[in-house]
């Protein structure tokens, strides 16, 4: 796996703005990487940023364990 993405570090700091803005570009919203290889939901969701995992669950993202 490859390193964070802008999404991935975004939803970890739960910064919302950021997020909606990476949505609004078409971020790829279940690419999988950093060190666990999980998505910027499993990092949201691991990080209790409830706000910011539901924008990426509506924005249609899935878990690692989804994806497998």
């Amino acid at each position: 796996m490859g390193g964070a993405s802008a999404l991935k570090l975004a939803a970890q700091g739960g910064h919302e703005a950021v997020v909606k803005v990476l949505l609004e570009y078409k971020a790829s919203v279940n690419l999988r990487g950093g060190f666990d290889g999980g998505t910027a939901l499993d990092t949201a969701v691991f990080f209790k940023k409830d706000d910011v995992a539901e924008m990426l669950r509506r924005a249609g993202a899935l878990t690692k364990d989804q994806i497998s």
